[in-house]
């Protein structure tokens, strides 16, 4: 039996060097042999709507569960944003910098219309969780800094200047019967 042969437009592109060429690729080069990825660089970065689009419509079709809409595909919406400006106006006027976070919004919405969505939400990146942690991390330490340097403040006022009351009680003298 003869092995199947394969070739698609990508082979046409690898045989062209348009992989080599693209500073977007891992293994790109330039004609002298310098190397164009730059590593992973922040922009142009894609962000997400809690919408989605029919790309190929579903068919109706009646089977034994009753009719049935089948075989359609829908995407999530998306831009490119440019630099971290568009970025902040993109995620303040409701898009997402994740689809999972986008699609997560869109079943919500379904289930809060009463709309059977039995859809669950894919996991983002290990990366990206990486970076929510560090993120809450740097926002406890400035907390946690702005409380020591108020209970240093605090600690040297007397208690009456702050307008509290002492934590310790004063000393009652004893009842006697």
């Amino acid at each position: 039996m003869r092995a199947v042969q394969r070739h698609t437009i990508f082979d046409i592109m690898e045989a062209k060097g348009v992989f080599r060429s693209n500073p977007a690729n891992a293994g790109s080069v330039a004609a002298d042999g310098t190397q164009l990825y730059k590593g992973p660089v922040p922009f142009p970065r894609m962000v997400y709507a809690a919408e989605e689009e029919v790309i190929v419509p579903g068919v109706w079709e009646d089977t034994k569960q009753g009719v049935k809409l089948l075989n359609e595909q829908r995407a999530i919406k998306s831009k490119v944003v440019e630099s971290q400006g568009e970025l902040e106006a993109a995620l303040a006027s409701g898009w997402f910098d994740h689809p999972a976070k986008a699609l997560g919004a869109i079943i919500q919405a379904n289930r809060e219309k009463g709309i059977e969505d039995r859809r669950s939400v894919p996991t983002v990146s290990a990366q990206e969780t990486l970076d929510s942690y560090k993120k809450e991390i740097e926002e406890l330490k400035a907390k946690l800094e702005k409380a020591e340097e108020l209970a240093k403040i605090s600690s040297t006022l007397p208690i009456s200047s702050i307008g509290g009351t002492p934590l310790v009680p004063e000393p009652r003298p004893l009842r006697t019967r």
